[in-house]
């Protein structure tokens, strides 16, 4: 009898190993990753993000920025929700196989798990089946949950078609003038000024770096070298110091010689500038001969009276002697100081900033043509036009 019974005990043990075997090699194909699931997940995803970020363009000042969006939002808004449906459909299909998928291999594992049971303590089979258990049991975790995500994903895009678009198609309804919308030649116009603006921002900014440059350096540094003069000395004639004393300075007689010169130079520019004006009358009118005479004679008179009574004060006969001397000259380059250079790198970075800002306009603008370009059957706004003057 008990030979039988260990027999029979034998057989019991490889039927559960063979059963482990089969059942191991089942699990084997368990794919913890359901790229049913999580491709449209991914997909919808990127869609909803992208038409959010197309609805926040709408909260624009521009109005014509505004309408350009409404245009390509209102082109696509039925084949959103055709996109929409049919992502919802795909994860509901997914969801539905992927829950029976759990619920069969739940199954395999709980066969494992009985079969487990009946092979001897001491084989290593077992220990060998239970960690296989442990891992499916995480695995079917890890696709329950992605079941739990799909049934999320169902939920957000059901509720976007239903209320985000609602609200969507209302604000192109309500916005709208005329069932017209802006034309891509209309933002073209504004881009090209806004083109302009930011070239002439950016002359003026290298302008001003040259300014930056040039006035600090020429505030730091300077040109000195030495240099060889030659300084008159003057001393009085004879004449003079017989009429006025030996001890009459030399400045008396300098001045005075300064003033005379002073009046024939004065008089001789009035002389010639009179007979200009004689010359420009008796051109024009045949008269003004008199003009002429009084230019000619104020002239003459400038250059005779300087000459007569600098012989009678001896002033002609003034030696002047030279000495050369050796002097430090130092030559400073026109600049503004250091506060200069602070006033044109402010002015610098403002018109940095502003061809900055100009530029971020211009991409804005740029991107609305590419979609506007890229959806079909888009009509003229009345108002365009209007819009274009006030845009840049």
């Amino acid at each position: 009898m008990f030979p039988s019974t260990a027999s029979s005990n034998e057989n019991e043990s490889n039927d559960a190993k063979a059963r482990i075997y089969a059942l191991v090699n089942t699990l084997t194909d368990l794919n913890p990753n359901m790229l049913e699931i999580i491709k449209p997940i991914e997909e919808s995803n990127a869609l909803l993000k992208e038409v959010t970020e197309e609805i926040d363009q709408l909260n624009t000042k521009s109005l014509l920025i505004k309408l350009a969006h409404l245009a390509v939002l209102e082109q696509r808004l039925p084949d959103l929700k055709t996109k929409i449906d049919s992502y919802v459909l795909q994860l509901q299909n997914a969801k539905k196989e992927t829950t029976n998928l759990c619920v069969d291999y739940g199954n395999v594992i709980e066969s494992l798990k009985s079969s487990v049971l009946e092979i001897d303590e001491n084989d290593a089979l077992k220990t060998d089946a239970l960690g296989i258990v442990s891992v499916n049991n995480l695995k079917l975790k890890n696709i329950q949950n992605q079941i739990q995500s799909a049934s999320s994903q169902i939920e957000n895009l059901e509720r976007f078609r239903t209320v985000t678009l609602y609200h969507l198609s209302d604000t192109i309804n309500n916005t709208k003038t005329d069932k017209e919308l802006p034309i891509v030649e209309e933002i073209r116009r504004v881009i090209d000024k806004l083109k302009s603006r930011k070239d002439y921002s950016l002359k003026s900014a290298v302008l001003f770096t040259i300014l930056v440059v040039y006035n600090f350096l020429a505030d730091k540094y300077h040109i000195t070298y030495d240099s060889t003069q030659r300084i008159a000395q003057k001393a009085a004639s004879s004449s003079f110091a017989s009429t006025h004393g030996v001890g009459s300075p030399l400045v008396a007689s300098e001045g005075i010689g300064n003033m005379l010169d002073m009046f024939s130079k004065v008089g001789t520019v009035l002389g010639l500038v009179t007979v200009l004006f004689g010359l420009f009358r008796f051109a024009w009118q045949r008269e003004g001969v008199g003009i002429l005479a009084m230019g000619v004679m104020m002239g003459a008179t400038s250059v005779l009276i300087p000459s007569l009574i600098k012989p009678v004060l001896g002033l002609e006969e003034t030696e002047t002697t030279y000495v050369e001397q050796t002097v430090k000259v130092t030559y400073d380059f026109f600049n503004s100081g250091t506060s200069g250079t602070i006033v044109y790198l402010g002015f610098l970075i403002l018109c940095v900033l502003y061809a900055y800002f100009k530029q971020k306009e211009i991409k804005k603008y740029s991107t609305v043509v590419n979609k506007l370009e890229k959806s079909p059957k888009l009509n003229i706004d009345q108002k365009a036009s209007e819009l274009v003057s006030n845009e840049a």
